[in-house]
């Protein structure tokens, strides 16, 4: 096999030596300034290797971390803790609501008559039309007239007790309204 060579001007800087002049990496650097050197790659890489482990050194470890951590959180004031069991459970009721929210657009499209490669679009598409007098199920109603190609056929399924005039039920009914009767601790 044959070991490659790199020929490269080194200084004390960019080849990991010392800059206190200590002989970490004597054998490495060149003494003439300004001659030019060559290292087989794995004198390289030997090179690169000690400078990373000098960086290492600076590092502390996972378990020195997590003392760090746990002492930081030892830090914390009563009122900076539930702050933060408040953030964290509001977030976690965002985020039941949103897969609740899918779950019923989903249930929306179906009920409709949207085939089952075609429902993502769908609610994509219907997305981009909800608003505070447009519901998720009229949008998807809207949808499903303009474009009938999503449910198989160049008619669409009539939908099943909607009101396109306005009158539709709200996101928050269906599923959220059961989630939360389970969850009485969430408010909306």
């Amino acid at each position: 096999m044959e070991e490659t060579t790199n020929t490269a001007v080194i200084s004390e800087e960019n080849s990991g030596g010392d800059p206190k002049g200590n002989a970490d990496n004597a054998a490495a650097v060149s003494t003439n300034e300004g001659a030019e050197k060559t290292f087989t790659q794995a004198e390289l890489d030997e090179a690169i290797k000690r400078r990373l482990e000098r960086e290492r050194r600076g590092m502390p470890s996972k378990d020195e971390l997590k003392a760090f951590r746990d002492w930081q959180d030892s830090q914390k004031t009563a009122e900076q803790l539930s702050a933060e069991k408040l953030t964290a459970a509001e977030n976690d009721r965002a985020d039941a609501v949103r897969r609740a929210e899918a779950a019923e657009a989903k249930c929306t499209a179906f009920s409709r008559g949207v085939k089952p490669d075609s429902v993502d679009d769908v609610i994509a598409l219907a997305m981009s039309k909800v608003s505070d007098s447009v519901t998720i199920e009229q949008a998807i109603d809207e949808v499903i007239v303009k474009y009938p190609v999503f449910c198989g056929s160049d008619k669409p399924k009539a939908p099943q007790g909607a009101d396109m005039s306005g009158g539709g039920r709200n996101i928050t009914d269906g599923v959220t309204a059961r989630f939360l009767e389970r969850n009485p601790s969430i408010k909306i």
